[in-house]
């Protein structure tokens, strides 16, 4: 009758390791004296976590967020989204839809805003002021005063004194220059040109010629002149 075999125990060992460590792996178990050493590749295939739906919708999300923020932009809206762990693109959705329900309002081109904010009509511009003067015509005066030097700066200032737009001595230099009435001889520095650098002097009534006499003899003779 045969003899009955000891019970041999062994104990399989499994182990997982990166790709690269495949070969030290098994030279340091050959080492350890492992027999019998096998391997297999297992590829690992990563998964999402599904979203759960919030509870408070977007629209309602939404609509509490403007409470804050009346007035808005849709990336904003967004970023909102995104920091209370919604998809930011689930804002397009809502904004349509409570736009649709008179919640909201498109101010235009990437704005919106609650219905409660009132519009606020643009200030009405002023009336620009007439001067009797050109803007060309005082520019003249100021640098003819200035013994026919001027500069932008000192234009500037002698505009707003006399109540002119200091934006306007730009525009009016360059108007004088295509004119060719001044010249450029310096950084923001003017000199008028010799054909206006006088002002034209107006006529003296007082200086009218005095009626002629006709001396004869040393003796002033009275010329009548009658008409018709």
């Amino acid at each position: 009758m045969p003899k009955n075999q000891p019970l041999v125990e062994r104990i399989e060992i499994r182990s997982v390791c990166s790709k690269e460590m495949v070969g030290e792996t098994i030279s340091a178990l050959t080492k350890l004296g492992h027999q019998e050493i096998s391997f297999e590749v297992v590829t690992v295939v990563p998964t999402f976590a599904q979203r759960s739906s919030p509870a408070i919708s977007a629209e309602d999300f939404l609509t509490e967020w403007v409470k804050d923020n009346p007035t808005f932009r849709p990336r904003d809206a967004a970023s909102a989204f995104k920091a209370d762990g919604r998809a930011p693109t689930s804002v397009y959705a809502a904004l349509t839809n409570l736009v649709e329900k008179k919640v909201l309002k498109k101010l235009g081109p990437g704005n919106y805003a609650s219905v409660d904010v009132k519009h606020l009509e643009p200030p009405k511009a002023s009336p620009a002021t007439r001067h009797a003067v050109s803007h060309k015509d005082f520019a003249l005066r100021c640098a003819r005063r200035n013994h026919g030097r001027v500069t932008a700066s000192g234009l500037k200032d002698q505009f707003e004194k006399d109540g002119r737009n200091r934006d306007s001595v730009s525009t009016t230099i360059n108007e004088l220059l295509n004119a060719k009435q001044i010249k450029r001889v310096g950084e923001g520095s003017y000199v008028l040109l010799a054909a206006h650098a006088k002002t034209k002097k107006d006529k003296n009534p007082a200086r009218e010629a005095k009626p002629e006499e006709h001396r004869s003899n040393g003796s002033a003779e009275h010329v009548e002149v009658t008409h018709g």
